[in-house]
């Protein structure tokens, strides 16, 4: 068995391919990665709404060439936001991080 580094720059990861699409899940944030907010939806305008978010930063360097490519899609594993849910997903892509994503949705769903 392998462990990750003690290295704030470590990021792990799982690829799912649902659909003939790629899916990125990223299950913990690395320290200091870390954002406001009660809902999924204020998580994610706080990380619209701040230049250079650690996130945004750390979304582009999973989608972007050398880690990723054009067409990948992801998410950030959250804290649920009511007692249903199992947890929240910040859903991104290479321009943004994102409402929805179809085969996110099937891919978390496994």
């Amino acid at each position: 068995m392998t462990t990750a580094p003690a290295d704030p720059s470590w990021v792990e990861s799982e690829d799912w391919h649902t659909t003939g699409e790629l899916f990125r899940i990223v299950h913990k944030f690395p320290p200091g990665h870390e954002t406001e907010g009660q809902t999924v939806g204020q998580r994610r305008l706080n990380i619209m709404a701040q230049p250079d978010h650690p996130l945004d930063v750390l979304r582009r360097s999973l989608c972007h060439e050398p880690r990723g490519h054009a067409d990948i899609y992801g998410g950030f594993i959250t804290p649920r936001e009511d007692a249903g849910a199992l947890f929240g997903v910040l859903f991104w892509h290479k321009d943004e991080v994102s409402t929805a994503c179809g085969h996110g949705t099937i891919a978390l769903g496994h």
